[in-house]
Parts: C-alpha cells; structure tokens; sequence
C-alpha cells in the first residue's frame, strides 16, 4: 500500500470516527429531550399531589416560624418575648386550624400525619430548650422530653418503614398542649 492510500484510510478513519462520534452525541442529547417530553407529559405524583394541600402548607408555616421564635427567646428581652409569644399562640392556632380543615375537607394524607405531630414537637422542643437557656425550667426535664419524643418518633418510623402510620392520638395532642 503506498503513501498516499494509507493518508487516505487513516483520513477516511478519523472522519469515521467523527461522524460516530457526532451521531452518538444526537442520540444522547435525543434521549435526553425524551426523558424530558415524558416528565412533562407525566402527571405528578400522588405523593406530590397531598403534599400541596393548605393543611400541610399550614404544617410547613409552623415549622418555619421556629428559627424566628427561637431568634425572639434568645436574649429574653420583653417585647420579643411577647412576639415569641405570639408567634407560638400562631403556631397552636395554626395547628388546630389545619387539622379542623384536613377532616373537614377530607384532605388527610400521610405527609400531614406525620409533618403536623412533627412539626407540633419541633416547636413544643424549641421552646423548652430556650427556656433552659434563660434559666426557666430544668434542664433534666427537658433531657427526659426529648428523649420521650425521640423514642415515639423512632417507633414511628419503625412502623412506617413496615407500611404502618402511626398517627397523633387525642391523649398526645392534650399532653402536647399542656
């Protein structure tokens, strides 16, 4: 095979091994844009769809608002103590409102039986941590609470990873209360 023929093989390769190339790319970037038509085109998940529900986002509120009540207790001064006050009287009231509408409008869903007794204990902790820090109850009986609650969430969980839900009983939501 002379100069010239093998200049020709190799040239005729490489544009070979481009426009394999180029056709890989196309059908990657097409699978890509398929992948995509066929999110778009599927309806969203029923997960997706509880979740966005006005009891739940009530429940989310709740949660959202204990970096700025923990931010109102942390230096004990009387007009944030009032608004921290405030907002943990919103935050109960909210509490009674979503759960008043989950029933009424029958919109009681897994995410809400587990996000609202969380988000109940989040607050109900948050504000017994800060009361220790500003000398107002013992911090061992704190410790004990939370323990409890760490306790019951982790058998909640248990039995959720079993298929099993465990929701708030009245009893837990009067203790909550108190």
């Amino acid at each position: 095979m002379d100069r010239e023929t093998a200049r020709q093989l190799k040239q005729e390769a490489r544009l070979k091994k481009r426009e394999e190339k180029a056709r890989k790319k196309a059908d990657k970037l097409a699978r890509k844009e398929a992948k995509k038509a066929e999110r778009r085109s599927r309806p969203p998940s029923a997960l997706l769809k509880e979740f966005w529900n006005l009891p739940n986002m009530l429940t989310m509120g709740r949660i959202a608002i204990i970096p700025l009540f923990v931010w109102f207790t942390y230096d004990a001064d009387p007009f944030f103590s009032y608004l921290a006050a405030a907002l943990f009287t919103l935050a109960a009231v909210t509490d009674v409102i979503d759960g008043f509408l989950a029933r009424r409008w029958n919109m009681i869903t897994v995410t809400g039986k587990l996000l609202d007794p969380l988000a109940d204990k989040l607050i109900v902790m948050a504000a017994l941590v800060m009361m220790v820090r500003l000398g107002r109850i013992h911090a061992w009986i704190v410790i004990v609470l939370l323990s409890r609650e760490f306790i019951v969430t982790g058998l909640r969980q248990i039995a959720a990873s079993e298929g099993m839900v465990i929701a708030a009983g009245q009893e837990g939501k009067w203790k909550t209360s108190l």
